[in-house]
């Protein structure tokens, strides 16, 4: 009989076929340490907590990937970008760095031109926005740039000439739009500020920002309680009330050190000794 033999070569054949089965890997270990040796890995890592607002830990991350890789030019362009955002006392030092990495990329130099002009340099920020240009960076771009710097040397009417181009190449673009609308505050054309604002009123998304541009306008017109008001509807009355010796001193600065306060948000210390009180006149709203 051959059922003993069938059942024997029934085993022998499954026998077979699972030696001949491929062995399942292993389980990898965690890898989790070789992501930090990793710099593309913590780029990674940081770019996703600044996409959450997390730009401290974000830097932390970049700033170990150039621990590893000095010259790993995607962590020296975020960690640049993360220290202008968050005003850190190091941008300058951390944009540079990004420029000596990538010499010929524009955005670099139009970084070290945002570096200089947040520190208090606007006349060396020339060369950094020429050489952009000279790379390739988007025209509107440079004379966004070059519009701020010239608000901040006291030329606010050249300077509304570059935000004209600027928004040119991007219509209704709503930080040049409330950049220009500071420009004319600078040059008293208030009803002109306030009129350029109406448009972005109606975008939800602005309103933040809306309101700090409006309450700016009316501080550098002397209209205090005004932008006080202003401010209320978005931070609180104890805030808002904090803030008004600081919207107080801004209609008395000279013209240089106005552009400052109003486009960085900040008293430069150099204007911090009192200044005689400028006049005000009630801002027209056209």
């Amino acid at each position: 009989r051959l059922g003993p033999w069938v059942d024997l070569l029934k085993i022998l054949v499954l026998a077979l076929l699972l030696f001949s089965a491929p062995v399942a890997a292993a389980p990898k270990p965690d890898d989790g340490a070789a992501a930090l040796r990793d710099p593309a890995r913590l780029v990674g890592i940081g770019d996703r907590a600044a996409a959450g607002g997390d730009l401290q830990t974000a830097s932390g991350f970049y700033e170990r990937a150039l621990q590893i890789d000095p010259r790993y030019a995607p962590a020296a362009r975020a960690s640049a970008l993360a220290a202008l955002q968050l005003g850190s006392a190091d941008m300058f030092a951390k944009v540079a760095r990004w420029t000596s990495v990538a010499p010929t990329e524009p955005q670099a130099q139009l970084a070290l031109a945002d570096a200089l002009l947040r520190s208090g340099r606007a006349a060396d920020a020339s060369a950094p926005l020429k050489r952009a240009a000279e790379l390739g960076a988007p025209a509107g771009q440079v004379d966004e740039r070059e519009a701020v710097r010239l608000d901040l040397v006291g030329e606010p009417q050249r300077a509304q000439q570059c935000y004209a181009r600027a928004l040119a190449e991007y219509p209704g673009d709503p930080r040049i739009t409330q950049r220009m609308a500071l420009s004319l505050a600078l040059s008293q054309d208030y009803a002109a500020a306030l009129q350029l604002l109406q448009p972005l009123s109606s975008v939800p998304a602005n309103d933040a920002m809306l309101r700090q541009t409006l309450a700016l306008v009316y501080a550098a017109a002397g209209q205090v309680d005004t932008a006080v008001d202003i401010l209320k509807t978005s931070v609180g009355d104890s805030d808002a009330q904090m803030i008004r010796p600081v919207l107080a001193r801004i209609a008395s600065l000279p013209l240089p050190q106005r552009a400052e306060a109003l486009h960085f948000n900040r008293i430069p210390a150099r204007a911090l000794v009192q200044q005689a009180p400028t006049p005000s006149a009630p801002v027209q709203t056209a």
